[in-house]
């Protein structure tokens, strides 16, 4: 994930050039999805003046600020759209609040 590499191997897939190294790198497209660690092989030395926290030779990290565009975890339960505030048990028409009265009428 996320290797550097020399051509496009897969047309499902991210293709990033770090114009610091000028190296390009391929990554996995999954679901509409990309791994985040996949940026963690996109290192750089350390430019003159960079501050040392930015720790560029352990790879790119991703900021998300308010988790606006971060898929925590995919499951096969619930449906989660935060746009439209909807909540669902599996993929069907049931909100996830039927199961909850469902589960305390028993």
């Amino acid at each position: 994930m996320g290797k550097s590499t020399e051509s496009r191997e897969d047309n499902n897939s991210l293709l990033v050039t770090d114009k610091r190294t000028g190296k390009t790198y391929t990554i996995p497209i999954k679901d509409n999805s990309i791994q985040a660690t996949a940026f963690k092989a996109i290192t750089a030395p350390r430019a003159v003046g960079e501050r040392e926290e930015n720790e560029t030779y352990k790879g790119l990290r991703v900021a998300d600020k308010g988790f606006l565009n971060t898929a925590v975890i995919q499951s096969q339960i619930t449906y989660i759209d935060g746009d439209a505030g909807i909540l669902r048990y599996r993929y069907d028409t049931q909100p996830i609040t039927y199961i909850q009265t469902k589960l305390t009428s028993m």
